[in-house]
């Protein structure tokens, strides 16, 4: 699959953990269908982009400033990753 460009600007970024990855990826999809490539942020589409060091900085930019909705799917995995044990 030929790398996609980088959006300036997203309208959705969805920030998922493993665990969920099919179920968000057919979320993403559909919601790309209905508003066009590139208005979507998923971040395994665009991993070539936030391969790094600086990965976490990238996320921060994309999910605070560089979309209008950012969609967090949470789950047990989610929270266990982000360090809180509930």
């Amino acid at each position: 699959m030929p790398e996609r460009p980088v959006p300036q600007e997203s309208c959705v970024a969805l920030s998922l953990a493993g665990d969920q990855r099919e179920l968000v990826q057919a979320i993403a999809q559909a919601v790309e269908d209905r508003l066009g490539r590139g208005r979507v942020f998923l971040e395994e589409w665009f991993e070539h982009y936030i391969a790094g060091d600086d990965a976490d900085l990238k996320l921060q930019e994309i999910y605070a400033r560089r979309c209008k909705l950012p969609v967090v799917c949470v789950s047990r995995q989610y929270l266990w990753a982000a360090g809180t044990s509930r």
